[in-house]
C-alpha cells in the first residue's frame, strides 16, 4: 500500500476520482476470487490487491467529498459515512459468519455479487470525470 499510494494519488489528481472508483470493484472481485480459491501465494497476491482496492476507494471517496461538499459540512458528511460504514461492516460480519457456515466460499461470492450494484451506482451517479472539475476558480 505504501508503494502504491503516491502513484494512485497522482492518478486521481490527473484523471479525477470516477475512473479509480470504477476500477476498485473489479480489482476487489478478482481479489476475492483469488482469496476464496487460493493457495498461500494467491492469498498473498489477494491481500496486496485488497490494499490497492482500499487505496482506490478511500482516495477517490475523499477526493469526491472534498470536491462536492462545502468545507463547513465535510466533517458531518465524513462522520455520517464512517458511521454507516461501521454499521454495514457489523451486519456484513454477522451475515458472513452465517454464509460461511453454509459454504465457506459463499461470503466471497456474495461480496463479488455486491460489486455489480456498486458499479451501476458509480456509473449512474458519479459525474465528476476530471481533475479540472475539482479546481477552484476565484
Amino acid at each position: 500500500m505504501m508503494a502504491a499510494s503516491i502513484p494512485i494519488g497522482k492518478m486521481i489528481d490527473r484523471i479525477g476520482p470516477r475512473i479509480p472508483l470504477l476500477i476498485a470493484p473489479f480489482v476487489f472481485a478478482s481479489s476475492a476470487l483469488l482469496f476464496a480459491h487460493g493457495n498461500f501465494v494467491t492469498v498473498m497476491i489477494s491481500m496486496c490487491l485488497n490494499g490497492l482496492v482500499f487505496l482506490l476507494l478511500m482516495s477517490s471517496a475523499m477526493t469526491l467529498t472534498a470536491g462536492l461538499v462545502e468545507p463547513e459540512n465535510r466533517g458531518k458528511v465524513r462522520g455520517f459515512l464512517s458511521f454507516m460504514g461501521y454499521i454495514f461492516t457489523g451486519i456484513g460480519m454477522l451475515l458472513g459468519n452465517f454464509f460461511y457456515n453454509l459454504l465457506p466460499q459463499l461470503p466471497f461470492y456474495v461480496a463479488i455479487g455486491l460489486t455489480v450494484p456498486m458499479v451501476i451506482i458509480i456509473l449512474l451517479k458519479v459525474r465528476e470525470t476530471g481533475a479540472q472539475a475539482f479546481a477552484k476558480t476565484d
